[in-house]
């Protein structure tokens, strides 16, 4: 009996391992199986999800949406976690790598890669790169005041560059110096853009001077229930100046059927709003991104209508601020014609 219960259990421990070794080969018993990917090869890289994080704005806010619609997309391809940031942070977490990728405005990227306004005391920002345009944001004088008529009527004004923190306290001082006015010559409220309109209904404020996307309907219903609402004047030459002392500016002639009255001419500097990347992510991740938006588009088009603006959609390869391209997305485009 000992020796038929000492077969028994060799019998199985050999049942045992045979059966470990048919789960670890993967049910197959032929040599010539495929062995699993290299780790770090393209076929590994593809076969599992990239993960990476995009810096985006508050909940509610169009970066952020942006952000959670890229992320649901891309799921199969990356594992894309949405962060809540802002324009300066996006820069300094992208380039930082703490996450992959950042929505700012060119604009920030340009002063951010030179260490110059906000990140003087920062350092250069050198290890960003563009993936894509997205869309506008246009500078524009708001007002409900009907004796203000362009930026050089504001001396004595009550203005409001927006909430604390913004690139427009940089940017809105700057542009009326060039009409001679010193920071003494005008009173800045500070506050969030919802108190700004509310201040402005009650007279409390003159003018916001802001960089919006357009429509923005927290401006936009004001100006549907004032008839003196409208948009200050600004000369050619003032948009121009803008534009070739801060790189990253452009500017257009305004030409939208727009509810805040304005004159024509009226010129509009405006920041293109940018998807930037980390330069240590991966090409082939950076690649998958750019298809993605690219093929997703339309979809993306329907989701934050603002993107409508770009037109077609190799128009998302357009860097007005010369941000150094990712060659992951370099590729994509030139793949598809957007690049020469």
């Amino acid at each position: 009996m000992k020796r038929s219960t000492k077969k028994v259990k060799i019998l199985a421990c050999a049942l045992a391992v045979t059966l470990c070794m048919t789960l670890v080969s993967g049910c197959s018993s032929s040599p010539e199986a495929t062995p699993a990917p290299a780790s770090g090869s393209p076929a590994a890289e593809t076969a599992q999800a990239f993960k990476s994080k995009i810096a985006t704005n508050q909940p509610g806010q169009s970066w952020m949406t942006m952000g959670s619609t890229i992320s649901e997309y891309a799921k199969g391809t990356i594992t894309l976690s949405v962060e809540p940031g802002s324009t300066y942070g996006n820069v300094l977490t992208t380039n930082s790598g703490e996450t992959q990728y950042g929505i700012t405005a060119a604009t920030t990227v340009s002063s951010g890669m030179s260490g110059t306004r906000f990140f003087s005391d920062k350092g250069k920002q050198e290890n960003v790169r563009f993936v894509a345009s997205l869309y506008r944001h246009y500078l524009r004088g708001f007002t409900v005041k009907p004796e203000l008529k362009s930026w050089a009527d504001l001396k004595g004004a009550s203005v409001c560059f927006g909430p604390a923190g913004g690139e427009s306290f940089d940017y809105d001082p700057l542009i009326l110096s060039y009409f001679g006015l010193t920071k003494d010559d005008y009173e800045v409220k500070v506050m969030p853009f919802a108190d700004g309109i509310e201040a402005m209904k009650n007279g409390q404020l003159d003018v916001i001077l802001n960089c919006t996307p357009v429509p923005y309907a927290i401006f936009d219903d004001l100006a549907m229930s004032d008839d003196n609402a409208h948009l200050l004047q600004m000369d050619e030459a003032t948009a121009k100046r803008l534009a070739s002392e801060w790189p990253g500016f452009e500017y257009v002639e305004y030409d939208f059927d727009d509810v805040w009255n304005y004159n024509k001419p009226l010129y509009a500097p405006y920041q293109q709003i940018t998807l930037i990347a980390n330069a240590n992510v991966s090409d082939e991740e950076v690649y998958q991104m750019t298809k993605l938006i690219y093929e997703r588009f339309e979809d993306l088009s329907n989701v934050v209508t603002n993107l409508k603006q770009v037109g077609e959609k190799n128009n998302l390869a357009y860097n007005p601020a010369n941000i150094p391209m990712h060659p992951g997305a370099e590729k994509f485009y030139k793949e598809v014609g957007a690049l020469k």
